[in-house]
């Protein structure tokens, strides 16, 4: 089977922390979120790649390329929720208490069935274990709490 290209529409260079991560499929688009280029020490590169930080809508039926969210710096994942929203995890982000529950969180997983249906899993490259995040939209806005769901996971989630 040959493959074939749908987009490339962003730049990239050698940085090894310039990955990619997705892609959250929605009514015909793929979403995908792209890393900053950092330095050894975990400084961010003073001069930054232009499309970097950012989450990408790519249409699967024309392979256009669009920008929805920006200002990330290391968005480790993205998934949609059952009716279409996008949750993004970000490294060192305002979201989550830093080193407290999360320090790099990987890609989340919004739970569809079970007890914990609606919620979101997502591990951490530095913490290890698995954590929940629990939302709930108040006058608009996402709001919820995040804390360590297992244990005992020495190694990155």
């Amino acid at each position: 089977m040959r493959s074939k290209l749908l987009a490339n529409a962003w730049g990239a260079t050698s940085n090894f922390h310039e990955f990619g991560f997705g892609l959250a499929a929605v009514d015909g688009d793929l979403y995908a979120v792209l890393s900053v280029c950092i330095l050894a020490g975990a400084k961010s590169c003073p001069e930054q790649t232009m499309d970097r930080g950012k989450v990408l809508r790519v249409s699967l039926a024309t392979g256009a390329v669009e920008v929805v969210a920006e200002g990330l710096r290391t968005p480790n994942g993205v998934d949609a929720s059952p009716t279409g929203e996008l949750f993004v995890t970000d490294n060192q982000g305002a979201w989550l208490p830093h080193n407290a529950v999360g320090n790099s969180p990987t890609q989340p997983v919004v739970l569809r069935h079970g007890p914990h249906a609606g919620q979101l899993l997502f591990g951490d490259v530095y913490n290890g274990g698995l954590k929940r995040a629990v939302l709930e939209r108040v006058a608009g806005r996402w709001q919820g709490a995040a804390f360590h769901f297992s244990g005992g996971l020495r190694a990155p989630v």
